[in-house]
């Protein structure tokens, strides 16, 4: 069935507390909000009961009034101490108060809380402060590298159950080429259209994720309205305050077209320029998927992570690049990996296409 999306309202005003299956039989996600701007792995969150699986790792992300008791800074705005399992961060100016408590660092029941002004307002970068939705990437994509999980920035499909994934840089054409490949192969699924979760062995859905700023009538897919295509050329810092009118793909797709796991077979990188394709080697492939991923994921260098490390020596960044590196290459290992190169996005699938075929 196709669900009718235009029902569903994405909200960032706090209601009550619900469970979504952000990466399916990986990850649950508990929250008083809909709607996450900035939060790369479920930024819209669907009511939808997808796999039923149990998932042994929990997320809450809550949104309160204020922060009782939130400590002072003491790294930038960030704070945290040694025998703590928790990491704060506490901006105060004349105008705007930011605050953020984030626990569980070290457990498998990771609580992360901020006050509802700076959820609502901070949606763009400002200095060192980056939206509550940015640092929750952040800081859950260190917590999945100490859980075994690594985040990839990449579309995915399945073909007769074999994961396809389908990397590169922002904008080069990863969702289109996931929907293309979607429209063209009756045996296709998607899985992602921006992040899939590897442990190395196996690739999983993040179904929530809403990349899609644009419409591709040939699935039924709708994005933006005129009004917003309008609003964003004046000013594209108004996209975080627009995107939740965007259905994630999970809604708009039947959802026999939908897959959440996957053994991997293929591993695509995706750039612009003369076609052409070229095979890799697992040394290559593994260098360039670590760069698109460490520009899309910035743990290496969050602010409370940062914090973090410094109260907590057990707790070095150096050891989740290393784990990331180790499962990332694993991965590779057990996938044939491509350089596929076209002058515009619509180009990419037919290439893929052949070398699948």
């Amino acid at each position: 069935m196709q669900y009718d999306y235009r029902r569903i309202v994405f909200s960032t005003r706090p209601h009550d507390l619900c469970v979504y299956e952000a990466v399916p039989g990986v990850l649950s996600l508990a929250s008083n909000v809909s709607y996450i701007p900035g939060f790369s792995f479920a930024s819209h969150l669907v009511p939808l009961q997808m796999t039923g699986a149990e998932t042994g790792l929990l997320c809450s992300f809550l949104v309160t009034k204020s922060i009782a008791g939130c400590p002072p800074p003491k790294f930038h705005v960030a704070g945290s101490e040694p025998g703590s399992d928790r990491v704060w961060l506490n901006y105060q100016s004349p105008l705007f108060t930011a605050q953020m408590m984030i626990s569980g660092i070290q457990t498998d029941r990771l609580e992360i809380r901020c006050s509802w002004s700076y959820f609502q307002l901070l949606r763009n970068r400002l200095e060192i402060l980056y939206p509550p939705g940015v640092f929750a990437t952040d800081v859950l994509t260190a917590w999945l590298l100490t859980k075994g999980f690594c985040p990839i920035h990449s579309g995915a499909v399945t073909i007769d159950g074999n994961g396809i994934v389908i990397t590169g840089p922002a904008s080069v054409g990863k969702t289109t080429t996931v929907l293309n490949l979607l429209r063209e192969l009756p045996n296709a699924r998607v899985m992602s259209d921006d992040i899939v979760v590897t442990d190395g062995l196996s690739i999983f859905g993040c179904p929530m994720t809403a990349s899609a700023e644009y419409d591709f009538p040939e699935l039924g897919i709708r994005a933006f309205r005129p009004w917003h295509h309008f609003a964003l050329k004046l000013s594209p810092l108004l996209l975080p305050f627009l995107a939740n009118h965007i259905a994630p793909l999970c809604l708009q797709l039947p959802k026999d077209k939908l897959a959440w796991k996957a053994p991997v077979q293929y591993l695509f990188f995706l750039e612009r320029g003369e076609p052409r394709t070229e095979r890799l080697e697992a040394e290559d492939a593994l260098r360039q998927l670590l760069l698109i991923n460490r520009l899309e994921f910035s743990y290496q260098r969050d602010l409370l992570l940062v914090a973090y490390s410094w109260a907590h020596p057990d707790f070095p960044i150096w050891e989740l690049m290393n784990q990331e590196t180790q499962i990332l290459s694993s991965l590779i290992q057990r996938a044939k990996c491509f350089k596929v190169s076209s002058p515009a996005p619509d180009g990419f699938w037919k290439k893929i296409t052949e070398i699948i075929k």
